[in-house]
């Protein structure tokens, strides 16, 4: 019998694997506008691309000692792309949503999905990725081969394979005493963070039972206002410090404790010459953590959390949150899903800010389909809010994926606008 098995699962992707069991499913969208596409091509470009990236066509399997491996089906194929007929935006974002909503088995490659939302002569590509299989930068760097096999242009070879991946993830060896007392000082650190209890966000119009929703806005640079201008060069940092604000006066107004707030944000590990040229997941989650204190004000948790951001950002670098999860590994993985699963909710951050930065080459399938595109994550698991950020076309987009036993549209659609608000004016 031929061995597919590609490669064992990085630390990282455990533990995102870990993340998807506990939550029934960690997935992303992406989304493309362009004039109306042809189906079928658009299969054959999407085989391409399976084709053309390693993990692509790999599905996840256990093995007899309860380890994890990326095993390759030559014959994986994205299957019949479905066309559903949208009367008005609404229509689309519901598709999208059901897709997310829709289970990914990971045993079965690939862990790739689209639809697409057609409006009128407009069309949504919504491709759908697992996040064990791909982070975002991941998911971009496919779609734009899907997009070149479906223009018929030539793509690039990626740069690395998921070999040198995963060896890009670890941590280097110490090669002295102070090194080795520098790692440890540094995954203690993270241990203490952890074990940090967070206040919850305040929920408004939620209820029991309730689906999860996504709302958008985009919001043109020019805007922002002279704060976020201050900080263009830093606007991650802005981007952080005002949410923060944001969640202490939306816990403020509805009388709710608001101590230690905690935001996840993920950061890309890969190497600065690599950019996204691998399709896998290579973000580790670092939180940012505050007190009423830090958050005065957007300019006072700029001077407080930025320097806080920074060394989280330069943590993750130094590869110790793999280097963690890879500790980690010493316990039986059965073992560590179940304490996952019995983590309090105090010890899980108030929400999720995944910052893109510039989408400097976003896919194009024609000639004006760039003009929109767009990132639908799901919150990170157990949290109550997760918000993509990037900025496109002199733009800021704002992606904001949220729980509805926590808010309904109404109570989303508030907390945003005081999100744009502190953005703008501090």
């Amino acid at each position: 019998m031929t061995d597919h098995r590609v490669a064992s699962l990085s630390p990282l992707e455990e533990a995102l694997l870990l993340w998807h069991e506990v939550n029934g499913g960690w997935r992303f969208e992406l989304g493309v506008s362009a004039p109306t596409l042809d189906p079928q091509r658009l299969e054959a470009a999407f085989d391409s691309a399976l084709a053309h990236h390693q993990l692509a066509r790999c599905a996840v399997h256990a093995d007899e000692r309860g380890g994890f491996h990326w095993v390759h089906d030559p014959d994986a194929t994205i299957g019949p792309i479905e066309v559903v007929e949208c009367a008005d935006d609404a229509a689309r974002q519901r598709v999208v949503l059901a897709q997310i909503a829709t289970p990914m088995a990971l045993d079965e490659a690939p862990l790739v999905r689209a639809v697409i939302a057609r409006c009128g002569d407009r069309d949504v590509l919504s491709a759908g990725f697992s996040h064990v299989l791909a982070d975002g930068l991941g998911g971009f760097r496919f779609l734009r081969s899907v997009a070149r096999a479906y223009r018929g242009e030539p793509d690039p070879a990626p740069v690395v394979d998921i070999a040198a991946a995963h060896a890009a993830l670890a941590s280097a060896p110490s090669s002295n005493w102070s090194g080795l007392a520098q790692k440890w000082t540094t995954r203690l650190d993270l241990a203490a963070t952890a074990v940090t209890a967070r206040s919850p966000l305040a929920s408004s119009g939620g209820r029991v039972g309730a689906g999860a929703g996504a709302t958008t806005r985009s919001v043109p640079m020019a805007a922002l206002g002279a704060a976020a201008h201050r900080h263009a060069g830093s606007f991650g940092a802005h981007a952080m410090a005002a949410l923060h604000v944001t969640i202490q006066r939306w816990n403020r107004a509805h009388n709710a404790v608001c101590d230690h707030v905690g935001v996840s944000q993920a950061v890309n590990l890969r190497p600065a010459d690599w950019h996204d040229d691998v399709v896998a997941s290579m973000a580790a989650i670092t939180s940012v953590l505050s007190r009423p204190v830090d958050r005065v004000d957007v300019e006072t948790a700029m001077a407080r959390l930025g320097p806080q951001l920074t060394a989280e950002v330069q943590r993750a670098r130094a590869r110790e949150f793999v280097a963690a999860s890879a500790a980690g590994r010493l316990v039986p993985y059965a073992l560590r899903r179940r304490a996952l699963a019995a983590v309090p909710r105090e010890q899980f951050d108030t929400c999720m800010l995944s910052n893109f930065g510039a989408v400097a080459d976003p896919p194009s399938f024609t000639d004006d389909s760039h003009h929109a595109i767009s990132v639908t994550t799901a919150a990170m698991p157990l949290l109550p809010v997760g918000i993509a950020i990037y900025t496109a076309f002199a733009q800021v987009h704002l992606m904001v994926m949220y729980r509805g036993e926590y808010f309904d549209e109404n109570g989303v659609n508030a907390f945003v606008d005081e999100y744009v608000e502190a953005l703008s004016r501090g």
